[in-house]
């Protein structure tokens, strides 16, 4: 409980709800009392950047990832600034590499690969840009659901690649989404099948138009429902986002 409370300090809530023109809601439930799913939001002078990490494991295995994770992201920002998110994964996917390498001489087979999503937001041009590690960025204005595909490659996988950065243009009455594979994946219905993309872009496209307050409720509630007696397998995050043109 007290590793709990202390990595529950760690999520930028403070300057979220102090940032202008930023709105939020997140549905969060860890598997155990500390898990292995991260947020970050961090603002410029021109923007900010959010972000959803998901590190291998969960419990404690995937909680002390997550500190990890939060120090080598950190200066990877400090290094490189916050516009270019592509080139923020390739300095964590190096970082996370060098300690791949160094495990190597241990007999443990050590999961320490992270599924990450970054999106920089321009306030004043209302450009967004996108690049994910095996997470996609969701998004809506109310009409229609669709996503900006992040790589299908892993921070710290074995496998070399690149990441590349996807733009859009967005306005006041679009929502941003970034979810981990623990919701999609979840276990329920009458077949016990995951919760799966195409039930989560349909529960999107209900409610996109409501506040985020209304939208977590309603989400909370749907999974929830689906998930029934199923035993929770993995922890459960879904970041949601929305912003006003012209407040950086």
């Amino acid at each position: 409980n007290y590793a709990g409370r202390i990595q529950a300090a760690i999520p930028p809530q403070r300057e979220l709800i102090h940032a202008a023109g930023v709105q939020y809601a997140l549905f969060w439930r860890p598997r155990d009392v500390v898990g292995g799913d991260l947020y970050i939001f961090r603002r410029d002078e021109r923007g900010c950047l959010f972000g959803l990490i998901d590190c291998a494991g969960h419990g404690v295995p995937g909680a002390l990832i997550t500190m990890l994770a939060h120090a080598t992201i950190n200066q990877a920002i400090s290094d490189l600034g916050l516009q270019d998110p592509a080139a923020i994964l390739a300095r964590v996917d190096g970082s996370m590499r060098d300690m791949l390498l160094m495990s190597q001489a241990t007999t443990l087979a050590l999961a320490t690969n992270m599924d990450m999503g970054l999106a920089y937001v321009d306030l004043k041009t209302q450009e967004l840009v996108f690049s994910g590690a095996k997470l996609d960025l969701y998004y809506s204005d109310g009409l229609t659901v669709e996503r900006l595909l992040g790589a299908r490659r892993a921070l710290g996988d074995r496998r070399s690649g690149n990441y590349q950065n996807v733009n859009m243009s967005w306005t006041s009455a679009h929502t941003f989404y970034l979810v981990t594979d623990g919701l999609l994946d979840q276990s329920g219905g009458e077949q016990g099948y995951g919760f799966g993309r195409s039930r989560f872009t349909e529960m999107i496209f209900l409610h996109a138009g409501k506040n985020l307050s209304d939208q977590i409720a309603e989400f909370d509630a749907t999974i929830a429902r689906y998930q029934g007696e199923s035993v929770q397998r993995d922890d459960m995050t879904l970041l949601c986002m929305r912003f006003a043109p012209g407040s950086g």
